[in-house]
C-alpha cells in the first residue's frame, strides 16, 4: 500500500459491504428440510387466514411457535424459517489462574485416586484457598481437554498401574482383608 498508510497495518471489523454479514446466513441454493416443514406450516398458515390457534391444533405445535415462524418469516422470507444455533455468543470463561491449574494438574497426576476434598486440604496446606467444587470443575475441563486421563483404576480395571500405592504385609498371612464375616481385620489371632 502506497501513500500515508504504507507504514501501519490496517484491520477491517465488521463486514465489508453493508448487509454482507445477513446475505451470509441467506440459505446458499436449497433451504433445509426443516425449512421446508416450517414453510409448509406457514402456507398451510396463511391459507386459513392466518389463524394461529387452528394452525397450531392442526400441525401440533403451539401457538408461540407457528407466531414465531410467521414473523420470522415476514421479515426474512424463507431464510427465517432456518433453523439457528440457541448457544449463547459469548460464554463465560473459566478464572481459574494458569499457575493454580498446572497445580491441580501436577497433584492429580501425582495422587490419581484422589478426590477433590483430598486435593483441596493438599492446597490449603500450601497455602491456596480453592473450593472443592473449582478443583473438580478444572479437573473435568483437563479431562474433556484430553490433557488429564481418567484413573488408573478406571483405565486398567481397578489395578494399580504404577508402585506408587502398594500393599502393607500382613502379620498372620491369609487373606489382604484379614479373617471374619466382616472383611475387617481384627489384629486378634486366635
Amino acid at each position: 500500500m502506497k501513500g500515508r498508510y504504507a507504514s501501519t497495518s490496517m484491520s477491517i471489523y465488521g463486514a465489508i459491504l453493508p448487509g454482507a454479514a445477513r446475505l451470509a446466513r441467506l440459505p446458499a441454493e436449497e433451504p433445509s428440510e426443516t425449512a421446508k416443514r416450517r414453510l409448509k406450516v406457514i402456507q398451510w398458515y396463511q391459507g386459513h387466514g392466518g389463524r394461529v390457534r387452528l394452525t397450531a391444533r392442526h400441525f401440533g405445535f403451539s401457538p408461540d411457535t407457528i407466531s414465531r415462524w410467521a414473523r420470522a418469516y415476514r421479515k426474512d422470507g424463507i431464510a427465517g424459517l432456518e433453523p439457528r444455533s440457541r448457544r449463547p455468543r459469548r460464554v463465560r470463561q473459566p478464572q481459574t489462574p494458569r499457575a493454580l491449574v498446572e497445580r491441580i494438574q501436577a497433584l492429580r497426576e501425582q495422587y490419581p485416586r484422589w478426590g477433590r476434598e483430598k486435593l483441596r486440604v493438599l492446597l490449603e496446606r500450601e497455602g491456596i484457598n480453592i473450593s472443592a467444587k473449582s478443583i473438580d470443575r478444572v479437573i473435568a475441563r483437563l479431562k474433556a481437554r484430553g490433557v488429564l486421563r481418567r484413573t488408573s483404576a478406571a483405565l486398567q480395571g481397578n489395578q494399580v498401574a504404577s508402585g506408587a500405592v502398594t500393599a502393607a504385609p500382613r502379620v498372620g498371612g491369609g487373606s489382604p482383608r484379614g479373617s471374619g464375616a466382616s472383611g475387617y481385620q481384627t489384629g486378634v489371632s486366635g
